[in-house]
């Protein structure tokens, strides 16, 4: 057996369920993180259905919270000419593809008169 081993048995973890304000933020802070609802039930040993009855306006609030600050950051990010993000923008919110555009045969090019000058 290695030195780093030994025959103990791990820690054993104690958890304490938060009081009702701290559980609140605690729900909003891991919905704003991103945690879906299996993620937060599972780490705060609850089951969906009561995450849902008791949290369930809360928690579509904060995701929409957290929606609008992530494209507010990438508007600004985008705005400073970040190529990346201004792709990405452009992709999703305006229907750009990097594929070009058809050619239009429905309408011939218009015949402009010679230049002058």
């Amino acid at each position: 057996m290695s030195d780093n081993q030994d025959n103990k048995s791990p820690e054993r973890l104690e958890w304490e369920a938060p009081s009702a304000q701290d559980l609140d933020e605690t729900i909003r802070r891991l919905a704003m993180n991103g945690s879906t609802d299996q993620d937060i039930c599972e780490y705060l040993i609850m089951d969906e259905s009561n995450l849902s009855r008791k949290y369930g306006d809360m928690l579509v609030q904060v995701r929409a919270w957290r929606r609008i600050a992530l494209r507010e950051k990438q508007t600004a990010v985008a705005l400073k000419g970040n190529a990346g993000v201004l792709t990405l923008l452009g992709k999703h919110e305006l229907g750009q593809t990097t594929t070009p555009a058809p050619a239009d045969d429905y309408w011939p090019e218009p015949q402009l008169g010679p230049k002058v000058g």
